[in-house]
């Protein structure tokens, strides 16, 4: 089976879900009846993400910025004074961790179902279209998660996590990227930890191809997502839309105050225009983007 029919494969019968606005915060809805004991975040091909923890102490995480403080505090369950972030910090996480979370009142229980998946759960019992998936809290299996921690200067991580301006919250249309400080002029607010580079490679479906795909909500996610090229072709993320990262929220302004930018490989390649204030949703302009970006970030499609 080819990379194409993979990813056509995991758009018909892996996307359970995106994310919305419910009663002013963000979480996840149900995009169709989901059966008991499934991973409504299965990515393509059950390919393994980037997986790279470094465990942090209450002590580390104490120097954060509030919001994203809480941020870690919310998601993680402490058992032991350990916070295990992924190394690349959370401008490269997907969209799980935007999850609502709920100790006593949950649909989605912890698994080990997936071979590689880290942050992985199921559901617990049948959930209809419409409602809203609720998580436990990432209570981590430590032995499997010890398999994914790496040596790296825990330092490097704990200074990208302060310089993390961004998070999903409520916007005027919906999701948007709001700042949660203050972000100056030539900034790009998505730096990942070391400046490191992570491989987004994606897939062109034709407009035949989306067309043919077998729901209308997941047309609708390419749509909403995705800029048509001027050959009539999407450019997916070959993992699928359950790794979708922060940017993928950004939405459109013709006074956008960020610009594409290149550093060959920093696939978050954004710059402020100007200084942006804190609680201000960042915007990108569509057209720029739409003609733009492939070129811009150097993708080549698998």
């Amino acid at each position: 089976m080819d990379y194409k029919q993979k990813l056509i494969n995991n758009l018909n019968n892996n996307i359970f879900c995106r994310l919305s606005v419910i009663n002013n915060n963000i979480g996840m809805v149900a995009l169709r009846d989901i059966p008991i004991n499934t991973n409504p975040f299965v990515l393509n091909d059950t390919l393994c993400s980037n997986c790279q923890f470094i465990p942090l102490t209450q002590s580390d995480i104490s120097i954060l910025d509030d919001p994203i403080k809480h941020f870690l505090q919310r998601f993680y369950d402490i058992e032991t004074d350990k916070y295990y972030v992924p190394y690349f910090g959370i401008n490269s996480i997907n969209i799980v961790y935007y999850t609502k979370i709920n100790n006593t009142e949950n649909n989605l229980e912890w698994s080990d179902l997936d071979r590689c998946q880290v942050v992985n759960f199921k559901t617990n019992r049948d959930i209809r279209q419409g409602e809203e998936l609720i998580i436990p809290g990432f209570k981590f299996n430590v032995e499997l998660i010890l398999k994914h921690v790496h040596n790296y200067d825990k330092n490097e991580l704990i200074n990208n996590l302060k310089n993390t301006y961004c998070l999903l919250s409520k916007s005027s249309v919906g999701i948007g990227v709001i700042s949660i400080k203050e972000i100056p002029i030539n900034i790009n607010p998505f730096q990942i930890t070391s400046n490191s580079c992570i491989n987004y490679n994606g897939i062109l479906l034709s407009k035949k191809d989306v067309k043919n795909l077998k729901h209308d909500f997941v047309k609708k996610l390419i749509t909403d997502f995705i800029s048509i090229n001027e050959n009539n072709e999407f450019y997916v993320p070959y993992l699928g839309f359950n790794s979708l990262n922060i940017t993928f929220f950004l939405n459109h302004s013709s006074n956008n105050n960020l610009e594409i930018l290149s550093d060959n490989c920093e696939y978050m390649g954004f710059i402020t225009k100007y200084n942006i204030k804190s609680n201000e949703e960042l915007f990108i302009n569509y057209q720029h983007y739409h003609n733009e970006f492939l070129s811009i970030m150097q993708f080549t499609p698998i």
